[in-house]
């Protein structure tokens, strides 16, 4: 039964087609110790076009369902490891080619009016309305040991013969507890996905990484940086009213932790980048930071053993 207050639903339809072909490798002592498959999918969407407003006013839910007809072709290449008899499986390598298909574009031809694609593709679609070829997906992820992966992934659009999207990602893991990522990502225009997942345009750095102390203490940082706004057209851009603080950095976490067999308890301080409007109707960015400061006592049911409560003790402070 749907809710009195909404006087619609939306169908979503999907269909499947993928099929498998593998070959196995074998060692010295004829043991299975890789695979290699190839997995090529062809995808069928499609979701309703359905008005979702209340019909007394006309007022929408605020985040529609876009409509969607759309078909998807895609490859999948794995390649598989396992060293001895009682190591686990690894995917060592796995290479995707995704190609999706707008068909709900032939609409916008048909019609011919802005408004009526605006109502049936998402906002800030990827390509030109009327095109039915979206961007080519190559997504590529390595994890040569169990300790270092990497992945690339790159968004190549056929109008314009460029790639127009590129993220780039390594992370690593010690021996003794601590880790090391860093991630890129390259994305000049905002556009959202067929399936209305927004994906806004950066031009960023992060990095995260945990330092193990002792065995009962740890530091974790992690930072983003935003390589955009020291751009000559992000600082003296007339069109955007908000007063930018010059500062790359836009996201900065360090956490101290140690955990007791009695309790645990962190302290965590951060920065972020804020904004906020004054009465001269003039938006200025400012740098939010907090200390924070977090115990846990350990619950002791009787005849149970240790168990932490859900909902620590913490205590905020802005600086």
């Amino acid at each position: 039964e749907y809710p009195s207050e909404f006087g619609w639903h939306i169908d979503t339809k999907q269909v499947d087609f993928s099929f498998e072909l593998f070959k196995y490798y074998y060692n010295e002592r004829n043991e299975k110790n890789a695979r290699l498959s190839f997995t090529p999918k062809l995808i069928f969407k499609e979701t309703n076009d359905v008005k979702q407003s209340k019909p007394e006013n006309d007022f929408g839910i605020g985040s529609t369902v876009t409509s969607e007809k759309s078909a998807t072709f895609q490859l999948d290449t794995f390649y598989k490891v396992k060293y001895t008899a009682d190591s686990p499986v690894r995917t060592f390598l796995k290479f995707s080619l995704i190609q999706p298909y707008d068909f709900n574009s032939e609409l916008c031809e048909e019609d011919g009016t802005e408004g009526f694609c605006v109502d049936h593709h998402p906002t800030y679609p990827e390509v030109d309305y009327g095109e039915k070829l979206l961007p080519l997906r190559l997504n590529l992820t390595l994890n040569p040991t169990q300790s270092l992966s990497g992945s690339l992934f790159y968004r190549y659009h056929h109008q314009d013969k460029r790639i127009v999207e590129t993220r780039i990602s390594l992370s690593t893991k010690f021996s003794n507890g601590g880790s090391f990522g860093i991630k890129y990502v390259k994305n000049p225009d905002r556009y959202y996905s067929l399936d209305n997942i927004n994906n806004p345009s950066a031009n960023t750095y992060t990095v995260n990484s945990i330092f193990p102390l002792t065995e009962q203490m740890k530091l974790s940082l992690a930072g983003t940086w935003d390589l955009t706004r020291n751009q000559v057209e992000s600082k003296y851009d007339e069109s955007d009213s908000t007063v930018r603080l010059n500062r790359e950095l836009t996201s900065l976490k360090g956490i101290f932790s140690y955990k007791h067999r009695c309790f645990n308890y962190s302290l965590e301080y951060s920065e972020n980048l804020k904004s906020k409007t004054g009465d001269d109707n003039i938006t200025r960015e400012y740098l939010s930071q907090k200390f924070k400061f977090t115990l846990n006592i350990p619950l002791i049911p009787a005849g149970q053993s240790s168990t932490f409560s859900e909902i620590p003790y913490q205590q905020e402070v802005d600086l």
